[in-house]
């Protein structure tokens, strides 16, 4: 579905990696694509009452619930004080801040205004090609919304539409915060009716649901903001992570808990080559040697004794210069299998481990029914052949693909067929998890 905010079994997840791979793959294709991020000026502020009652009967919502709604929103005044008062006004706009109905109407809202898009859509064509019949147009997380198609004349058209209809409900796009990003085009600018919304560079990235989208180094960019988001979490949880007056189990849950779920946000589509996955263990190994307070051994002298957190108790006349201390290759071999025995004993893993433990699952439930129908399509998504130059490959180096390690781990383990069909079974595809865990985290 277009819409995944909000709704039972549907993530931010689905939408970022259909994202992911449709970039992953126009890139190893040459074809040309254009993704829009539309921001709305005060969109839950601004939802006009009379069109969401509209939106809400052409939806088949009964009448019963309409009215009830339309009771709880009647009679909302408002008025604005600072030194002094202003008179009262009716509010007419707008959903009730901490309402639980509050997202699923503004749902409501937007749906509306996509299907009537959606009717002057089909038969321009615009949006990607996905299938026979189907055409991928836009993704939704509430307001967060993405407009993708396949050229500039098309992208400009559909940004025109949308905001002439959300105009219509009260909703208008902030000229400043929506981005456009595309592969076949420099910096620039988008002359959008009376706005002008800004053409990022490929390799600048724009941010949806949290996750970064560019055109030229997509994972990389992904990667470097979630190492960002962690060393930010673990600097404001410092001095508790630090601090050897609490138990290191609680610590180290602490940091799962925090830092973990920072970095691994959204990790189910990542694609990370060798050298990418060794700088994600190196930032939580560094983490943990911080949290464990591990230094380099100076030379035991005579009646010395260790600390219990492997530094050592010097007199003061001990020589602690950089000649003195314990070669840093075998500080790391020491504090690295520290930081595994610690991990090991409160029943925690690697990140590495962490991430592909999360992709097998994610891979798995890809291939069932009740998954995203536009992941589903983007997963198994070429792009058609036209433009200017048509849709070729890329003449280079094969790119990684999301699914390249998947296949790779059934030839290693003479497994018949694509992985694909293995997943379809629930019980097989979780009987081989722990050996592609183990098999992917040797390699890095």
């Amino acid at each position: 579905m277009d819409q995944a905010g909000f709704r039972k079994s549907f993530s931010t997840t689905e939408h970022m990696h259909t994202a992911a791979l449709l970039i992953e793959k126009a890139q190893e294709w040459n074809s040309e694509l254009w993704i829009a991020a539309v921001d709305y000026a005060k969109a839950f502020d601004s939802v006009e009452h009379a069109s969401l009652w509209n939106a809400l009967s052409s939806q088949g919502v009964p009448s019963g619930y309409i009215r009830l709604l339309k009771l709880i929103y009647a009679g909302q005044v408002g008025k604005v004080i600072t030194d002094t008062s202003s008179k009262q006004f009716s509010i007419l706009r707008g959903v009730r801040q901490g309402d639980p109905l509050s997202t699923l109407l503004f749902n409501a809202m937007m749906e509306s205004i996509f299907r009537s898009l959606k009717i002057k859509w089909n038969p321009s064509k615009v949006g990607l090609e996905m299938g026979a019949v189907e055409r991928l147009t836009n993704l939704r997380f509430a307001d967060d919304v993405l407009l993708l198609t396949d050229s500039k004349k098309r992208m400009l058209s559909m940004l025109e539409d949308l905001s002439t209809e959300s105009a219509k409900h009260g909703l208008h796009l902030h000229p400043d915060k929506s981005k456009v990003i595309t592969n076949f085009h420099g910096a620039g600018r988008l002359k959008v009716l009376n706005m002008s919304i800004e053409i990022l560079d490929p390799h600048t990235s724009l941010k949806y649901l949290g996750r970064k989208l560019c055109m030229n180094g997509l994972h990389d960019e992904e990667l470097n903001s979630r190492i960002r988001a962690a060393w930010a979490t673990f600097t404001r949880h410092r001095q508790e992570l630090t601090n050897k007056k609490y138990p290191l189990r609680c610590r180290l849950r602490l940091f799962e808990a925090t830092v973990g779920a920072t970095v691994l946000y959204g990790c189910e589509a990542w694609t990370l080559k060798l050298d990418q996955q060794k700088r994600l263990r190196t930032t939580q190994r560094k983490m943990l040697r911080m949290i464990l307070g591990m230094k380099r051994r100076v030379p035991k002298y005579e009646g010395e004794d260790r600390n219990t957190d492997g530094t050592e108790t010097a007199s003061e006349d001990t020589d602690t210069s950089e000649d003195s201390l314990e070669p840093w290759s075998d500080f790391l071999k020491r504090a690295t299998r520290a930081a595994e025995d610690r991990l090991a004993a409160t029943n925690q893993e690697e990140w590495i481990t962490l991430w592909r433990r999360r992709q097998w699952r994610w891979a798995g439930k890809l291939t069932r029914p009740s998954i995203d129908k536009w992941l589903r399509h983007a997963s198994n998504w070429y792009p058609p052949a036209h433009g200017r130059s048509g849709v070729y490959r890329v003449q280079a180096r094969p790119l990684k693909r999301w699914s390249n390690d998947f296949q790779d781990f059934m030839v290693q383990y003479g497994l018949d067929g694509s992985w694909e069909q293995l997943a379809k079974n629930e019980e097989e595809w979780a009987k081989y998890e722990s050996c592609f865990v183990k098999w992917a985290s040797d390699k890095c």
